[in-house]
């Protein structure tokens, strides 16, 4: 049960990455459920040692008597009073020891998990997160068996996940996606605790599931090979031999046809398959302010048209620690609401020391007046697409008004989060420190790519040109 849930679990957290239904407050509530059940599992465990410390001490105190009787028999077996203690012992306590062990351990903890169990999210929650996990897979084209748990420290799929997101492929009918997901499974099936052989998937389980799915795609070949290696793990399988005769005698039909729908450019551009254009420039700005005569910035232009610079190291690790810590304690005067699975919060220019140094740091780099005096910091975490144009009118920006936008990246993405330009072959794929420049034009809509995992944490401020 504990690795359902766990399971469960993890399609849920990454299921967020496209869907809005999952809201963060309803994963919390899944996430304490879990914690409940792994408490209650602690103290079921511990009512189980303390029963086996009983029968345990009970075993070494009449095993000492036996030892005592075995060195001494005559001394013993002609004693009345061992005699009356034998019998008394073996009348009394035994009977007793009968009650004790048909006594179901942790009774009380058996009840509290028949509750928590009614608890457990929904079956159509466990659809909706393998909709949204497959989604993610097919918007940037990963493939199952690169996310199994020992290849990749950051979205950790088992071979069981990877069976139980096939199996619930199949249950939507989406054999072709199914496909891959229980051959990862079956490829790297390797039990490797007590409980993953006790609670979780056999590999002939697995096998059982690849073949429905190869019979509903007529996949022939592919089924018989299947049969083939569920029979060396059970050749005595009667109901497996007769499917193998079956699928003998059948004639060949053609498999049915995978779409092949083509990525879209914005999949394309996401998933960093541009070429970088040879003409851009990397170098050294140190001719805009006398600030950056004194401390040069690297700036790499990453694109001409729309003009788009970035600042390495715009940032420095000082100044994130404090602008993380001024969102964490972001006042509910402050807090922005924008468009849906975005957090934001406003901060004047002269909130702090800092503020004004990163302020009269953009004002450097980019040569142009503020716009307002304020910034803005937004937390997004994996979610669809979005444009950088609807946050700003959701925070009721004139974007006519402004100049450039300039974008200072607080932390760092495992996968995903790129910016891109649409219908222009431009991704940029922004570091932690990294300062991003953007000119605004009105024909031109910045995306942001979908995080794959964690949250993007960045600091906004627009500009204007000078009079």
């Amino acid at each position: 049960m504990m690795v359902g849930i766990l399971c469960l679990l993890l399609l849920l957290l990454i299921a967020s990455a496209q869907s809005e239904n999952i809201t963060v407050s309803e994963l919390k509530k899944v996430v304490k459920l879990e914690r409940e059940l792994l408490h209650n599992l602690r103290i079921y465990a511990h009512e189980l040692e303390n029963r086996l410390r009983h029968i345990n001490g009970a075993i070494t105190e009449y095993g000492e008597h036996i030892q005592q009787l075995d060195g001494h028999p005559d001394l013993y077996m002609s004693n009345p009073l061992f005699a009356f203690r034998i019998i008394t012992h073996m009348r009394q306590h035994w009977p007793a020891w009968q009650l004790y062990m048909t006594q179901p351990p942790g009774s009380d903890q058996l009840e509290m998990q028949q509750r928590l169990i009614s608890l457990l999210p929904t079956r159509d929650a466990h659809k909706q997160a393998a909709q949204s996990l497959q989604s993610l897979f097919k918007f940037y084209n990963f493939a199952p068996a690169n996310f199994l748990l020992e290849n990749n420290k950051h979205l950790r799929l088992s071979s069981l996940d990877c069976y139980h997101m096939g199996r619930e492929l199949y249950e939507q009918q989406k054999y072709h996606e199914a496909v891959d997901w229980l051959a990862a499974a079956a490829a790297n099936y390797s039990p490797t605790t007590l409980h993953d052989k006790l609670l979780g998937v056999s590999l002939g389980r697995i096998h059982e599931m690849q073949l429905k799915v190869f019979k509903k795609l007529n996949m022939r070949v592919e089924a018989l090979g299947v049969l083939s290696r569920a029979l060396e793990l059970q050749p005595e399988n009667k109901l497996l031999l007769s499917q193998l005769y079956q699928l003998e005698q059948q004639e060949p039909v053609h498999p049915l046809p995978a779409s092949a729908a083509p990525p879209s450019e914005l999949q394309k551009q996401c998933r960093g398959n541009n070429k970088q254009n040879s003409y851009l420039v990397c170098e050294l700005n140190d001719a805009l302010t006398p600030f950056l005569q004194l401390a040069p910035l690297r700036l790499e232009e990453a694109w001409d048209e729309p003009y788009v610079i970035i600042y390495k190291n715009g940032i420095y690790e000082r100044e994130i620690g404090h602008m993380k810590d001024a969102f964490e304690h972001c006042p509910p005067s402050a807090r922005l609401r924008t468009i849906a699975g975005v957090k934001g919060c406003t901060i004047s220019d002269r909130y702090s020391v800092i503020t004004t140094l990163l302020t009269d740091r953009i004002v450097d780099m980019t040569g142009l007046n503020l716009h307002r005096n304020q910034m803005f910091l937004f937390e997004y975490g994996p979610r669809e697409p979005f444009q950088l144009q609807d946050l700003h009118q959701s925070i009721d920006v004139n974007v006519e008004s402004i100049e450039a936008t300039a974008i200072l990246f607080l932390n760092d993405m495992a996968l995903g989060g790129a910016i891109t330009i649409a219908h222009q072959e431009m991704a940029v794929f922004p570091r932690r420190g990294d300062a991003l420049i953007l000119q605004n034009e009105e024909d031109f809509q910045y995306t942001v790519c979908p995080n794959v995992v964690g949250n993007r944490l960045v600091l906004i401020k627009f500009l204007m040109a000078n009079e």
